[in-house]
């Protein structure tokens, strides 16, 4: 997966890529409770990394669309003709009498 402006991911992180479709979406693992031999542990790890990964994405892409709104917010703003205060009011008639 990669953004519009953003390098693709390191071959090393593209299996865990959302669009890959010979990977699963990794299951919610936040009820899991952590393995305890080493090869079932490395296999948790890989699955919440995978999960982290995603979640790092998804905040990306977001982030990236709001700074994308931003900045078309203000090339509005610079095109936008310049507008001058309103100049005050004039004084009540009866501050001008003497």
């Amino acid at each position: 997966m990669s953004l519009q402006g953003l390098p693709p991911l390191p071959k090393s992180l593209s299996g865990f890529a959302e669009d890959d479709p010979d990977t699963p979406d990794p299951p919610d693992t936040s009820n899991e409770k952590p393995p305890t031999d080493l090869d079932s542990q490395l296999v948790y790890l890989k699955k919440e990394m995978a999960s982290l990964r995603q979640l790092d994405l998804s905040l990306l892409s977001e982030l990236w669309s709001l700074s994308e709104a931003m900045a078309s917010w203000r090339r509005q703003l610079e095109r936008a003709p310049r507008l001058r205060p309103a100049p005050p009011p004039p004084p009540p008639i009866h501050y001008l009498r003497t």
